[in-house]
C-alpha cells in the first residue's frame, strides 16, 4: 500500500510500455472494450517461476520476447516485499500444477501432461490496487480493461481489502 501511496509521477516513472503490462509498474489505462473507460486500477507484474536453465530463459526471450521480459522492481519497492511478492507468486504456481495434474488424471491422462508443459512458461503474478472511485466516476471506470490471459490458467489467490485510510 505505501508503493500505491506514492505520487503518480513516481509510479509513471516505473512503467515499462515495451513489456506491454508484463512486467513492472502499470495503471489506469483505458479500455477498448469499455468505450474508453479508465480501468481504475493499478498492478505490480512479475514472473515468480525462475526458468530451468540460463539457455532455455535466453531461448525463451529470444522466441517470446514480450511474454518473457526480465522482472522490473520499481526502486520504491521494498526488497523484502519483493522476496514475498515472488514467494506468493510460486506458491500460486504450484496450486496451478497440482490441479493441472490432477485435471489430467481426471480425463485420464498420464498425471503430468498438461503440468510438464508449464516449464519456462510466461508466468506472471499480478498484484492489484484498486483506486477509490470518485463520485464522477461511479458508472464509468472499468474494473478490468480489454486484456489476454495467454497462459493456460488463471489461478486467483484471493485477496486483501483496505479501506482508503488503510483499515
Amino acid at each position: 500500500l505505501a508503493y500505491a501511496r506514492l505520487p503518480a509521477e513516481v509510479r509513471a516513472s516505473h512503467v515499462r510500455p515495451e513489456t506491454w503490462g508484463q512486467r513492472g509498474w502499470a495503471e489506469g489505462e483505458r479500455a477498448v472494450a469499455t468505450n474508453g473507460a479508465l480501468d481504475n486500477k493499478g498492478w505490480l507484474f512479475a514472473n515468480p517461476v525462475p526458468f530451468s536453465s540460463p539457455e532455455a530463459e535466453a531461448r525463451q526471450r529470444r522466441r517470446w520476447p514480450i511474454q518473457h521480459p526480465p522482472n522490473y522492481w520499481p526502486t520504491a519497492f521494498p526488497d523484502g516485499l519483493r522476496q514475498a511478492y515472488l514467494a506468493y507468486g510460486s506458491a500460486l504456481h504450484e496450486a496451478n500444477i497440482r490441479c493441472q495434474c490432477a485435471e489430467a488424471l481426471a480425463l485420464g491422462l498420464p498425471e503430468r501432461t498438461f503440468a510438464s508443459r508449464l516449464t519456462d512458461g510466461p508466468h506472471n503474478t499480478r498484484a492489484l490496487i484498486y483506486w477509490p472511485l470518485t463520485e464522477e466516476m461511479l458508472g464509468q471506470a472499468a474494473w478490468g480493461g480489454e486484456h489476454v490471459d495467454f497462459n493456460d490458467e488463471t489461478v486467483l489467490g484471493g485477496g486483501i481489502w483496505v479501506t482508503p485510510d488503510g483499515e
